[in-house]
This record gives C-alpha cells, sequence and structure tokens, in this order.
C-alpha cells in the first residue's frame, strides 16, 4: 500500500515515540503516587509520556493494580475512608474511567488476555468463589467450589472437588465468554479428589486424581481441531 512521504514519515516519528497509529502506547504501566498515608494519584506512563487517570479526594490503600494484557485498560483496586474496597477500571486509550464498583470480597483480580477480569476469593474451608467482569464491570461468569485453578495465562478457570466427600464435577470455562468448556464426571459418579494439575503449553491440561475405592487415574482435557475441547480418563 503507497502512503505519501510525509505520512510515511508521520508514522515513522510516532513509532519511534512509541505510539502506534490508533494512538496508543506500548509499555504502558500504572503509576501510583503517594500523598500522605496512602496514595492520592493513579497515573499511566505511555511510552515517555505521563498523564493523570484519577485524583482521589482523600489518600487511598491500593489492594492491586494492573494493566491489560492488551494494554488498552488497566485497573486500580482501591479504598478510600468507607471500609469497601472499590474498583475502577480505565480505558488507557481514551485515558477515562469507564467504570468503578465494589466486588463485595477481596481475593485475588488479575485481567483475561481478552480484557475481561478474574476475580477469586476463599469463603472458608475447602470454599472457593469466582466472578468474572467485563470492562464495563458487568458479571459474565460466577460460582463457587471447593477447589478451583486459574490457568497461567488467566484464559481458563478449571473448578473440581477438593475433598472426597464434594461430590462436584471437573468443569472448564472459557473466561472470556464465562461458558463451561467441557464438564467430566467420574464413572458412577464415584467421588474423587484431584491430586495434581498440569496446564501444557499446547492447551491440554492433564489432572491427575485419586477415586474414593483407592484407585488413580489421569483426566486429560484436550482442544480438538474443531475447537472444542474433549476430556478423557485412563485408570492407573
Amino acid at each position: 500500500m503507497c502512503r505519501r512521504p510525509e505520512i510515511a514519515a508521520l508514522l515513522a516519528l510516532l513509532t519511534l515515540l512509541g505510539w502506534t497509529a490508533s494512538g496508543f502506547a506500548r509499555g504502558a504501566r500504572i503509576e501510583l503516587v503517594k500523598r500522605l498515608w496512602g496514595i492520592g494519584e493513579v497515573r499511566v506512563q505511555l511510552a515517555d509520556r505521563s498523564r493523570t487517570l484519577e485524583r482521589f479526594a482523600t489518600p487511598h490503600r491500593v489492594q492491586a493494580a494492573e494493566v491489560s494484557p492488551d494494554e488498552a485498560l488497566a485497573f486500580v483496586w482501591h479504598q478510600g475512608e468507607r471500609p469497601s474496597l472499590r474498583l475502577s477500571i480505565y480505558d488507557l486509550r481514551a485515558q477515562t474511567r469507564l467504570v468503578e464498583f465494589t466486588p463485595g470480597f477481596g481475593g485475588e483480580l488479575h485481567f483475561t488476555p481478552r480484557g475481561n477480569l478474574i476475580h477469586t476469593w476463599g469463603c472458608g474451608s475447602n470454599c472457593h468463589s469466582f466472578a468474572t467482569y467485563d470492562r464495563r464491570g458487568r458479571i459474565v461468569l460466577s460460582g463457587g467450589a471447593s477447589g478451583l485453578e486459574v490457568s497461567p495465562e488467566r484464559g481458563s478457570l478449571l473448578v473440581f472437588p477438593s475433598f472426597m466427600g464434594a461430590q462436584e464435577p471437573v468443569t472448564l470455562y472459557d473466561l472470556e465468554t464465562g461458558k463451561p468448556a467441557v464438564t467430566w464426571s467420574a464413572p458412577e459418579n464415584d467421588s474423587f479428589v484431584i491430586d495434581s494439575i498440569v496446564w501444557r503449553r499446547s492447551g491440554t491440561i492433564e489432572v491427575d486424581l485419586t477415586m474414593l475405592a483407592g484407585h488413580s487415574g489421569r483426566l486429560t482435557l484436550r482442544r480438538l481441531a474443531a475447537g472444542q475441547m474433549r476430556a478423557s480418563f485412563t485408570r492407573n
């Protein structure tokens, strides 16, 4: 595709400065500016430029802050004078806050590869809860299980029984759509417990488990050529 020389030169200059043609900087990071006993200002560093996203009226405590993998969004999980944690999600292209809401629980919060947020927290012994929010703070997925694990790239969530009497299936969720990709229950609804989980770079998940009857086996979750996930169990 041909470009006028002056346009090509401008694009080259923007690239040198760390900007793409869409006006979006690479290497974005959040800066938390201290004020008195807490955080007073949230700034975003875009290439060699620092811009203010938020100024708090009073100093805040920040639980976590993160930029999305594509660097289009950022969140700050913060607490002001009131005890509840507030979650603010920012559009880094527009440099505006999209939403602020109260998830209601602590725990861990991270971006998924496509810009949703996965929130996990404990609710007691052998009790875990989870929720996925979109960029507007709307719930895409929520639930609970006795055991759960988020994939290393945070695109999937595996829920499973963490003790023998849990009577739960193994379910793999897609954190972008909020839909289950595959669910597996033991033959004859036998009780089982998970011993280990290995996430392969190929996308295959290997789950070693022990049945109530005493024998063990491996559950393999593998993506087929058509894109669907398939579960297969091999007894040791």
